[in-house]
């Protein structure tokens, strides 16, 4: 398995000032949504619209952080601006959407059916509160591509004690399907579906 970096981090350097940006659930829902998709949003992003750079920083940094990079930016050459954030800031779209753990190409022709990735992030949220036991705001603070690795990490530790092969199992079993109903989530999710998490939330739709 290739994973991603666990632990995603971007910082803004500019007059002085730093800000530490994490691409959070909460983050990715709230601007995804922001320009009705990531098209927009990264359209908007090369045009250096500063309604959305600042929502990106303020959504990724915490608070008061984001707050005083903010008003240090401003009264200042937004080209200046632009060439210290624009770059730090698609990174951090991009480690909005989380990738095949597996680096599977076979995901890639599940991909062919896109769902929105609204419909993702709700997904990602329901497994960390429903199946990992997290608490929301442990869920909303988390990543995406963080959830996707504890939750592959979670259901091969149960393969291991209980047994059970991938190869063995066209599909998933009745205890599962029941658990994805109590948890909110599709009957028939199952970790392959996870895995083509980055595919089915396509940023073309």
């Amino acid at each position: 398995m290739a994973y991603a970096s666990t632990y995603q981090e971007f910082a803004l350097v500019y007059a002085g000032k730093v800000a530490y940006l994490r691409p959070t659930l909460r983050c990715a829902i709230r601007m995804e949504a922001m320009h009705g998709g990531f098209p927009n949003l990264i359209k908007k992003l090369e045009e250096f619209d500063t309604a959305t750079v600042a929502a990106l920083i303020s959504n990724a940094a915490p608070r008061q952080e984001a707050e005083t990079f903010l008003a240090a930016s401003r009264n200042t050459p937004v080209q200046a601006f632009m060439f210290a954030t624009q770059a730090q800031l698609f990174r951090l779209i991009g480690a909005l959407l989380p990738s095949d753990p597996d680096n599977n190409t076979d995901t890639l022709q599940a991909a062919q059916k896109a769902v929105p990735w609204s419909q993702v992030y709700s997904d990602l949220f329901g497994l960390a509160t429903g199946w990992l036991g997290w608490n929301p705001e442990q869920a909303w603070q988390a990543t995406p591509q963080e959830i996707t690795q504890a939750f592959i990490a979670h259901t091969t530790k149960l393969k291991a004690m209980h047994g059970g092969d991938d190869t063995e199992q066209s599909g998933i079993s009745d205890e599962q399907r029941q658990a994805n109903i109590e948890a909110g989530l599709d009957p028939e999710f199952d970790r392959q579906g996870l895995q083509s998490l980055s595919g089915l939330g396509s940023v073309h739709q």
